[in-house]
């Protein structure tokens, strides 16, 4: 493995808490506007709500399979860019060999996963919105953003904290996605604490170790305790 287990796991706990900001927040910056553009058109709806929705509907392992694919050397990604004349911004090696943009391009994925049910939630919860409220906010003269800013976006408050919670848990848990797309490597830089435990329980680098795995194991759970209790106290403060 070339690390030591204390380092191995601040690695991986690193990655973790690199995912869980990123995804989360990419996930919240894509999913609110696309859930208020679909909120406001009258065309096309249903063929824009189910292209979104293909994330949700696709079997796991044949979507990081087509990442997989996507992210090759010869890949669809370096294809673009190579068309485009950004040759120099194509990993020879592929994105997921490349120490510098492997975990960004499973950050990328996993965002492209979690987009579609935030993006339901928070279309849900537009359509809970007083439309008496948006058009006297209009007749009062309020802009589009200041109707985002003083209205939208403080009613739709528990909506995003579940979406927060949510993508937070899966980014904490999950383990999935590395194992299939690049096992944790180029050289752990994508190994995440699950991943490890995994490894560590059925001897990924040899010999099982399943004292360790069960130490990290539970860390791992207790800072999924920690995250549900946050979230509670969270929920209720919005009551």
């Amino acid at each position: 493995m070339g690390h030591a287990p204390n380092k191995a796991f601040l690695n991986a706990l690193g990655n973790n808490i690199i995912i869980m900001i990123s995804v989360t927040v990419g996930v919240i910056l894509i999913a609110l506007p696309l859930a208020l553009a679909m909120n406001r058109a009258t065309r096309g709806v249903t063929a824009f709500r189910s292209l979104l929705l293909l994330p949700m509907v696709t079997a796991g392992i044949a979507v990081y399979y087509v990442w997989s694919l996507i992210y090759q050397p010869d890949g669809l990604l370096n294809s673009l860019l190579r068309a485009f004349g950004l040759e120099a911004l194509a990993p020879k090696d592929g994105w997921l060999a490349n120490i510098h943009t492997a975990l960004p391009a499973l950050i990328v994925v996993m965002i492209w996963a979690g987009v579609p049910l935030a993006m339901l939630l928070y279309l849900a919860g537009l359509q809970t919105i007083p439309q008496e409220l948006m058009e006297a906010s209009i007749v009062d003269g309020a802009g589009a953003w200041d109707r985002l800013r003083r209205i939208v976006w403080p009613l739709l408050r528990p909506v995003t904290v579940i979406i927060i919670i949510t993508t937070l848990s899966t980014a904490l848990q999950g383990y999935e996605m590395p194992l299939l797309m690049t096992d944790g490597g180029p050289t752990d830089h994508t190994m995440v604490v699950g991943l490890l435990v995994y490894k560590k329980a059925f001897g990924g680098w040899g010999t099982p170790a399943m004292g360790a795995a069960s130490a990290y194991g539970w860390i791992l759970f207790i800072l999924g305790l920690g995250l549900s209790v946050l979230s509670l106290r969270s929920m209720r403060a919005l009551d």
